[in-house]
């Protein structure tokens, strides 16, 4: 025969009422029968904190896991020893430049950190050099130049630029031989690079 419990639940606490002529259920039973429910309800909530897995802190729009992230900071109390990583450090743009004179004697800069910098110091040279009336002819920035004389008279020389000295001294070369004409006989004089500096 199946036993049948009727709960009646006051204020404070609940009380079982059992039917006439049969036995009166322990008290304590039925309190931890009542309560099993939501002592598993506060298992899973405890196990669901935000403290129970890895948190990281990430610029808006990036997604967890992004090397752009960083770890959170510890918790109070934790007990944790996580180490933030700060990137500080910046590349700065460096300059380089070269200036010509009418008497055909020149100077060169490179690795200035502004172009004014840089005009300046070509300018210098120049004049140091002999240079009369110096004037900046050509600036350039984070790369490589080379320049090519096609040792033509009255002819101009050529300044190219790129990633290495190797293809700025090619690419300047086909270019004097192709606006020099036959006659010329295009020769890189000059090649240096000024590249970017990391600083702190």
């Amino acid at each position: 025969m199946v036993q049948v419990l009727a709960m009646l639940t006051t204020k404070n606490e609940a009380h079982w009422v059992q039917p006439i002529g049969r036995a009166m259920p322990d008290r304590r039973l039925a309190r931890s029968v009542w309560l099993t429910p939501w002592l598993g309800l506060v298992i899973v909530s405890m196990l669901m904190m935000p403290g129970a897995s890895a948190q990281t802190r990430c610029p808006g729009g990036v997604a967890p896991g992004s090397v752009l992230c960083q770890p959170d900071l510890p918790q109070s109390g934790s007990g944790s020893s996580r180490t933030i990583v700060k990137i500080v450090g910046h590349w700065d743009k460096t300059w380089g430049a070269i200036a010509d004179s009418p008497n055909l004697i020149g100077g060169v800069s490179t690795g200035e950190l502004s172009k004014r910098a840089a005009e300046q110091r070509a300018l210098e040279a120049c004049a140091e050099r002999g240079g009369h009336s110096c004037v900046v002819s050509f600036t350039y920035f984070n790369q490589c130049m080379a320049l090519i004389d096609p040792h033509i008279q009255g002819a101009s020389n050529f300044a190219q630029t790129a990633g290495s000295i190797e293809v700025a001294s090619e690419l300047g070369l086909k270019l004097c031989a192709e606006k020099s004409g036959p006659g010329a006989s295009c020769e890189v004089v000059y090649s240096d690079c000024t590249m970017p500096k990391y600083r702190e």
